[in-house]
Formats: C-alpha cells, sequence, structure tokens
C-alpha cells in the first residue's frame, strides 16, 4: 500500500492574500517559481512562447513569464524575449509578493518531491497550468484551477494561455497552514514493526 505524506504546509497571511490584484497596465503576467534543474521544464517555456508569438502576435507583447533564475540560466530567443522576465532567487516574502501581483502560475516540471508552489498559486486562486503527473495531481487535488497539461506538448500550454488570457479567471482559494503527516508516518513504521515481530 503506498501512502503519500505532505510536509508542513506554511500559513500565508490573510493581509498577503488579499493583497493580490490585477495589474493595471495590461500585461498579462504567469509566474513560474523553481530554481534551474533540467526536470523543472524551463525549456518549454520559450518554444510556447514562440508559438503564442507567430500564431497570435496580436495578443503576444500582453504576455509576460516571470520566472526565479539567472538570465544566464536559460536561454532565450531573442524574438521572444521580451516576454521573459528573469529574477534570480527571491526570498519567499518576494515570491508570494509576486503571486499576489500574477494572473496565472505556470509549473511544467516533469519531476517533484511535493510542489509547494502550486499550494501557494492555488491559495491565491490563480489559474494553473502544470504538467499532467501525478505529483500535481496529488498536491492539486480538488482544486478547481487546475489545467493539467502533457509536460512535452508545447502547442497545449500556447493554446492554454491563450484561454486564460481571454478569460482572465479566478478560482475559489485553497486553504494553507496545514500540519505534516509525519506523525502518521511514525505510526505507520510502528505498524510495521510490530507486524514483523
Amino acid at each position: 500500500q503506498m501512502y503519500l505524506m505532505k510536509p508542513d504546509i506554511p500559513f500565508i497571511p490573510e493581509h498577503v492574500l488579499e493583497s493580490a490584484t490585477p495589474r493595471s497596465d495590461g500585461i498579462f503576467e504567469m509566474y513560474f517559481p523553481s530554481t534551474m534543474f533540467t526536470y523543472k521544464n524551463h525549456r518549454l517555456l520559450p518554444e510556447v512562447m514562440a508559438i503564442i508569438k507567430r500564431e497570435h502576435p496580436e495578443i503576444f507583447p500582453n504576455l509576460r513569464i516571470r520566472l526565479t533564475i539567472k538570465p544566464e540560466q536559460l536561454e532565450i530567443p531573442a524574438d521572444v524575449a521580451d516576454a521573459f522576465i528573469l529574477d534570480g532567487y527571491v526570498p519567499h516574502e518576494q515570491l508570494l509578493n509576486c503571486l499576489a501581483q500574477s494572473d496565472a502560475m505556470l509549473f511544467p516540471s516533469y519531476v517533484e518531491t511535493f510542489g509547494m508552489p502550486l499550494l501557494e498559486g492555488a491559495a491565491f486562486g490563480l489559474p494553473i497550468l502544470a504538467a499532467d503527473l501525478p505529483y500535481s495531481h496529488d498536491v492539486l487535488s480538488g482544486y478547481e484551477g487546475a489545467i493539467y497539461l502533457r509536460h512535452t506538448d508545447a502547442a497545449a500550454w500556447a493554446n492554454a494561455i491563450i484561454d486564460i488570457y481571454a478569460q482572465r479567471p479566478r478560482f475559489p482559494r485553497l486553504p494553507m497552514g496545514e500540519k505534516s503527516d509525519y506523525n502518521k508516518l511514525i505510526s505507520l513504521l510502528n505498524q510495521a514493526a510490530e507486524n514483523n515481530l
């Protein structure tokens, strides 16, 4: 039998959640907070933006993808470079402020231990475009704003971005502040040890 054990899920203060406001400059900003590992799948995003620029040139100038990596860590073709904001490392409080100002979250990672940023995006009621993999379904279970996409299908990601850009949806926020399942883990380990004695 398999069990999913959640880590401690920190509480996001209500004043931070309430600070979420749409941008007034007409820019539709999507956020992908992550470190630069191959499995995070950052390389998909320039391809996605190239498709949007080619197929929806009237929308492309209004889109931005904000990443928490350094400019030298991701090769972005010059023709789509204006669509990217590369912040490098940001402290957690600043990350939450960026989420509060974002219109959507992108999460194309194809390997995750848990995916805490997904929960944080859901706490703000953002539409979340996530890789269609078991970890994202586990983390976002019950969240109405999850849109699952094959992590290799740039065209599907481009179409989903165009859809959420047109609709600009917000969803009921997913509550935060749960304690970990580690006590359950200890209990299961103790049970297993007793059964084997």
